[in-house]
């Protein structure tokens, strides 16, 4: 539905590219599930921090990949708002700079993806986001710790670590049970984000 939607509304280029980032989205989502699957059956705590490496990088890729879309989507309608047109996107067009981008701009704002994106990610976040947010965002200085064989939380972080990141009320958990909480929390994200897209472009679609 979606990419019906995004040939019907976007000029050709456009469409190939929005075709495209929706491949990478979907194919980093099932490397995240392959990632929690090696997880389950990872023989150590060293190869378990292997994996889940590996699974929060294919999870926030996917993030990323979708923030690219709804670029792609709500540019042409506010195009005062900061968003990357097609032909200029680059790398620092993430989840998060979409995210800001939209929120900064007073139209874009009221958008009902960008209400979506802000309620669901910064107002009023899930645990599962908060997780992911969390563990991502170690794991950019270190391997996450696993104390006792268990995802951390803040309190379980080593001293060090507290210093490079955020403190957040985030608990930590069995491994298995709390990646398959993110990933189901991501899978349905971006379904109610393609679903919020394929109705913006269907109602404001362009072809040029």
């Amino acid at each position: 539905m979606l990419l019906e939607a995004a040939e019907a509304a976007l000029p050709e280029g456009e469409a190939e590219l929005f075709g495209q980032i929706a491949v990478f989205v979907r194919r980093r989502i099932e490397g995240a599930g392959a990632a929690l699957e090696r997880t389950k059956a990872a023989p150590s705590v060293e190869a378990t921090q292997c994996e889940l490496h590996v699974f929060l990088r294919e999870c926030w890729e996917a993030l990323d990949g979708l923030g690219r879309l709804v670029s792609l989507s709500l540019e042409p309608l506010y195009p005062g708002a900061g968003l990357a047109p097609a032909g200029r996107m680059t790398r620092q067009c993430t989840f998060y700079t979409v995210r800001r981008d939209l929120s900064a701009d007073a139209d874009a704002a009221e958008h009902p993806l960008s209400v979506l994106v802000w309620h669901e990610t910064r107002e009023e976040p899930s645990a599962a986001y908060r997780t992911l947010s969390f563990l991502y965002n170690v794991s950019l200085f270190a391997a996450v710790p696993l104390p006792g064989g268990r995802l951390p939380g803040w309190q379980d972080l080593p001293a060090c670590l507290k210093t490079m990141v955020r403190r957040q009320p985030v608990e930590g958990g069995p491994v298995p049970e709390g990646l398959e909480e993110v990933l189901e929390w991501e899978k349905d994200f971006v379904r109610r984000c393609y679903t919020g897209m394929a109705r913006t472009l269907d109602e404001g679609g362009r072809r040029g």
